[in-house]
C-alpha cells in the first residue's frame, strides 16, 4: 500500500474518532447545566425536606444561595416541571447510549422531585404510584 494512502487512512480513521469523541462529548455537554440546574432543585427542596439530601460534596455556594432563597415548595415544582421538559426537549438520539442514559436518568429524577414536592404539599397517593413516580418502579400485586 502506497504510504500516502495509509497516511491518509490514518488521518481519515483519527478525524472519524476525533468527531466522535466530540459529538459524545458536546451531546453530553448539552446536559452538564441542567444536571447543575437540577442539584441546585434538590438542594432547594432539602431547605424544606431533611430527607431530600443524605450527603453533598458539590459547591458551598449552591448550598448557602438554597438556604438563603429558600425558595417555595410550588416554585420547585413548577422549575422541576420546566427542567423537565427542558431534559425532554433534547435530541440525543444519534447520543452514546451513556448519555441518553443520563438524560433519561435525570428525567426519573426530576419527576421524583415533583412527586416528592407532591407528596410535601399533602397529595395521598398509593404506594404504588409513589414507588412509580419516585423510583420508576411499580409495586407487587397483593392479591387477597
Amino acid at each position: 500500500m502506497n504510504v500516502f494512502v495509509r497516511w491518509f487512512a490514518a488521518m481519515v480513521f483519527a478525524l472519524q474518532a476525533q468527531l466522535s469523541f466530540s459529538a459524545t462529548q458536546n451531546s453530553s455537554e448539552m446536559l452538564d447545566p441542567l444536571a447543575q440546574d437540577y442539584v441546585k432543585l434538590v438542594l432547594a427542596l432539602g431547605v424544606h425536606d431533611a430527607d431530600a439530601v443524605d450527603a453533598y460534596y458539590g459547591p458551598a455556594q449552591w448550598r448557602t444561595e438554597a438556604e438563603q432563597q429558600k425558595l417555595p415548595l410550588e416554585e420547585i415544582r413548577a422549575r422541576s416541571e420546566a427542567l423537565r421538559e427542558r431534559v425532554r426537549a433534547l435530541d440525543l438520539a444519534d447520543a452514546e447510549e451513556i448519555v441518553r442514559l443520563r438524560q433519561s436518568y435525570l428525567d426519573h429524577q426530576l419527576g421524583a422531585i415533583v412527586t416528592r414536592v407532591d407528596l410535601l404539599r399533602g397529595v395521598a397517593m398509593r404506594f404504588d404510584e409513589e414507588s412509580r413516580r419516585t423510583y420508576d418502579a411499580g409495586g407487587a400485586a397483593v392479591r387477597r
